[in-house]
């Protein structure tokens, strides 16, 4: 690997957000990996159920219709990568040969849509619809639609409650609901004063920012030497030390590259990452 070709397909890494980094950790998961390579054979030319609540954009791929296996893979993608299915991908996108697609069914009123799930050999860059990943922000929003009012004028409080539940779940950043704040918040308010009483409550109930720290530069380094290591085409296995010395001459600005020792802390420190690390920087 030249110089030349390591930052092209490295550079874009320096303007990357935390969500874009827990990707390109994710998919470098050996585990993950293989959840994608088995499911691709467990849903081949079979649909998935799902059921519509009282919007149209809220709904649930059915569990109990699909088989066990299938069921287990899903729960842990999302559970435990935060890998939810993409609504967004097309077969005629661009976007449509990085996904694994799948057809979803909505049996109740006989509508079908298509869900991608990202396949691990994508770059960030590469898609024009970013893999969705859940506990990737801390924040999320949702207003109450049409159908949900017209079931609480109607008095239909079951049907309203229903709704609530499930917006619950929609709206939460992670899958830990005790640990969500829930605001209401007046899109008639001043910008300003919605400021300033946001403010206030972060300020009364975030008590404990998280420990994890976000180290780009040295990430990006620790990625490049992984994949050097991992996928070099030679017999033998690069050196830290040989491949301080293409990444001294590729980043000739940073002196830290010239210490074979930072490049074997760089590497560990993306492992750990990479396994299971990228948790500590999610909101699951």
């Amino acid at each position: 690997m030249t110089p030349e070709n390591i930052k092209n397909q490295y550079d874009f890494l320096d303007s990357l957000h935390i969500s874009g980094w827990l990707w390109e950790l994710i998919r470098r998961n050996e585990k993950y990996k293989a959840l994608i390579r088995e499911l691709s054979l467990q849903i081949k030319d079979t649909p998935l159920n799902a059921e519509r609540f009282l919007t149209l954009g809220t709904w649930e791929l059915k569990l109990d219709t699909l088989n066990v296996r299938t069921r287990e893979i899903l729960s842990i993608l999302q559970n435990e990568f935060g890998i939810k299915p993409n609504t967004s991908v097309a077969r005629s996108c661009n976007c449509s040969r990085h996904y694994l697609l799948a057809d979803v069914k909505f049996p109740e009123d006989d509508r079908a849509m298509l869900v991608g799930f990202p396949y691990p050999e994508t770059a960030y860059r590469e898609f024009c619809h970013p893999p969705v990943i859940h506990g990737a922000k801390p924040v999320a929003a949702a207003k109450i639609g049409s159908k949900a009012l017209e079931a609480l004028e109607k008095g239909d409080n079951d049907q309203f409650n229903q709704y609530c539940f499930k917006m619950i779940n929609k709206i939460s950043p992670s899958l830990d609901i005790e640990n969500t704040l829930y605001v209401g918040i007046s899109l008639n308010a001043k910008k300003e004063d919605l400021k300033a009483q946001l403010e206030r409550l972060i300020d009364e109930h975030v008590k404990t920012p998280k420990s994890a720290r976000f180290y780009p530069a040295k990430w990006k380094y620790g990625l490049i030497i992984r994949d050097i290591r991992n996928y070099s085409s030679a017999k033998k296995t690069p050196t830290f030390g040989e491949i301080s010395g293409l990444l001294a001459s590729t980043y000739p600005e940073d002196n830290n590259l010239t210490d074979e020792k930072n490049i074997t802390n760089y590497y560990k420190t993306v492992e750990t990452l990479i396994s299971s690390g990228f948790k500590s920087h999610m909101y699951l």
